[in-house]
């Protein structure tokens, strides 16, 4: 999705950088309606059903018609973290450099980077501001870095189960 290389917090500039992501909804004109749902440790961007027989998404009870993330209201991008290994650049990603899976040589991510990819999305998606980021436990914290990295691009965030910062023994 982006040739630009993203800078990471261990010195290491990743290119190309692909971010797997799910929508619900559609976007405004203008896109005011957009909301930034990030994922916790177990999750993906499949939070929820698109259609009859879909298999359940793990943020079932809160994506759907009359729900707090009503798609009939907002436009929602579920997007995988930088370094999932479900569809986002990782260490199953083939590494440009040997051709070959990245596997153990994937650069260390850190919650900064995930953050920079996901404002990288933004801009793809030409979504200069999000109504909110959405983000439950390691979700929570990005969406915490983003608001904080990038206030201008937020109108709210919703930190849930989260901190601002953990300890290693977290």
């Amino acid at each position: 999705f982006t040739e630009a290389p993203l800078r990471m917090e261990c010195g290491v500039s990743l290119s190309p950088v692909e971010v797997a992501y799910e929508t619900w909804g559609l976007l405004d004109a203008d896109a005011s309606n957009a909301v930034l749902l990030i994922h916790a440790l177990t999750g993906d961007s499949h939070a929820a059903v698109h259609v009859p027989g879909d298999r359940p998404g793990w943020f079932e009870g809160a994506v759907g018609p009359g729900r707090a993330l009503d798609p009939a209201k907002h436009y929602i991008v579920c997007a995988n973290w930088l370094g999932s290994n479900y569809g986002s650049t990782g260490p199953v990603s083939k590494n440009p450099a040997t051709g070959r899976p990245w596997d153990r040589t994937f650069p260390q991510v850190a919650i900064s980077d995930m953050t920079r990819a996901l404002k990288a999305l933004a801009d793809h998606l030409c979504i200069a501001r999000w109504t909110a980021a959405v983000g439950g436990s390691v979700g929570g914290l990005i969406a915490l870095d983003y608001a904080a990295r990038y206030p201008e691009a937020l109108r709210g965030v919703v930190p849930m189960a989260t901190a601002f910062r953990a300890s290693p023994w977290v």
